[in-house]
């Protein structure tokens, strides 16, 4: 943790270097990434309207995770192929916080954190009421969905 928080104040702190900026491949990881963490987590996903989402619930299974490390891994070794020292601003800071929270997620798949039972006062067994506090049900299309999402628990 000390560790990616040096990267990222030298980051931020850092003066950009001149040079061609691959800024495009940065924003698209970034753009991937985000899509793939929305794609990982239903019940953020569908607080932020991605009215599919809302029924769905996630998939903690052994292969959902080994998919997971196979897309996390595809993410960093696309952010290792990025020659940082040609990035500026944003896009620096940018790529230095995803292969930070790459590198960290990565670091926890080791623990197998979807089959722990409780993490800092979460578990598993409070997903259904997290999903319950959290869902504004505005229409009849978002309490169909609800019901999906409650019939698949």
């Amino acid at each position: 943790m000390d560790e990616a928080r040096a990267m990222i104040m030298s980051a931020m702190l850092a003066v950009a270097p001149a040079g061609v900026a691959v800024a495009e491949d940065v924003a698209t990881i970034v753009h991937e990434y985000d899509a793939y963490a929305r794609a990982q987590d239903p019940l953020r996903a569908a607080q932020h309207g991605d009215a599919e989402a809302m029924r769905r619930w996630p998939d903690n299974s052994p292969a959902a995770v080994a998919t997971r490390r196979q897309a996390l891994e595809r993410f960093r070794d696309r952010l290792a192929a990025i020659p940082a020292g040609r990035l500026a601003g944003e896009d620096a800071l940018n790529h230095v916080l995803l292969t930070a929270r790459v590198a960290t997620a990565l670091e926890a798949l080791g623990f197998d954190e979807e089959r722990i039972a409780f993490i800092s006062g979460d578990g598993f067994d409070t997903t259904a009421d997290y999903a319950a506090l959290n869902t504004v049900l505005g229409s009849e299309a978002d309490a169909e969905a609800w019901l999906a999402r409650i019939e698949a628990l």
